[in-house]
């Protein structure tokens, strides 16, 4: 579900934000599993940017079942 989510934040920095080079997965923080996730169900991925410095970015991210949260964390990405 994390390398899902950081994998989509990527797509939305490059597209949305703007960034040119590579964005490479930094760190985690404020993980949170709420739920387990089976196999063959919909999981939505919500990702939103929270900061942007000096070619690092935050982004929270957000997994969703049935409209019930099964994860939150913060994503935080490097340009290269």
């Amino acid at each position: 579900m994390i390398e899902s989510a950081a994998q989509l934040a990527s797509i939305h920095i490059k597209k949305f934000i703007g960034w040119k080079g590579f964005v490479g997965f930094g760190g985690l923080e404020s993980c949170k599993f709420r739920q387990q996730v089976g196999p063959g169900v919909r999981l939505y991925i919500l990702v939103i940017k929270i900061w942007e410095r000096h070619r690092r970015i935050s982004c929270r991210a957000q997994g969703l079942v049935n409209g019930q949260m099964v994860f939150e964390c913060d994503i935080i990405g490097t340009e290269f």
